[in-house]
């Protein structure tokens, strides 16, 4: 009976023993599957580290693009604003009474846009509307740049777009080739 009890009591010590071992190769699998996981997330972060470094070098390429352009036409900006208080300086002020005004319709301007010039009447309004408003607007075509300006002026608030052609010596030279004002 004594060998038994002690038979039963070192089979219950390797059961014990054999649990034991088996949580610590369950807890070993777990901690080697939250080292994978970790190994994987690590990799990830490192990926997406890359990704924002190229993005904040092409942002930083693009910001210094569009500083050298606003500069340039800030320049442009200045210049005309020279030549325009010497012309002014030369003529007389009834001359200048007489010069038409031309209205900025959009300042929107991708490649391949081309320099439009429309005429803008509405008879109800004062001033000079009877006789029309001169804009100026960027556009593909000359059916775009009409459908951009009945936008702003609708037919149903008696509108009328008339003489929408490309511009025959564009207002902005610098802004008349291919580059990209808009970004």
């Amino acid at each position: 009976m004594a060998s038994m009890l002690g038979a039963i009591n070192v089979v219950f010590q390797l059961f014990v023993i054999l649990m034991g071992l088996s949580m610590i190769v369950s807890g070993a699998r777990t901690l080697h599957e939250s080292w994978r996981r970790v190994k994987l997330l690590e990799a990830e972060m490192e990926m997406r580290l890359k990704y924002a470094e190229a993005a904040e070098i092409e942002l930083d390429g693009r910001i210094q693009s569009w500083q050298e352009e606003q500069k340039s036409l800030t320049t442009t900006a200045v210049n005309l604003d020279e030549r325009f208080k010497q012309m002014e300086h030369q003529m007389s002020p009834a001359e200048i009474r007489r010069l038409p005004t031309v209205y900025l319709a959009s300042e929107r301007k991708t490649q391949g846009d081309i320099e439009f010039r429309a005429r803008v009447r509405n008879a109800s309004l004062g001033d000079d509307w009877p006789s029309g408003r001169e804009y100026v607007l960027w556009a593909r075509t000359a059916d775009h740049a009409q459908r951009s300006l009945m936008v702003h002026f609708p037919e149903s608030r008696q509108y009328v777009i008339s003489n929408v052609r490309p511009a025959p010596e564009p207002l902005w030279a610098s802004a008349s080739n291919d580059t990209d004002i808009q970004g």
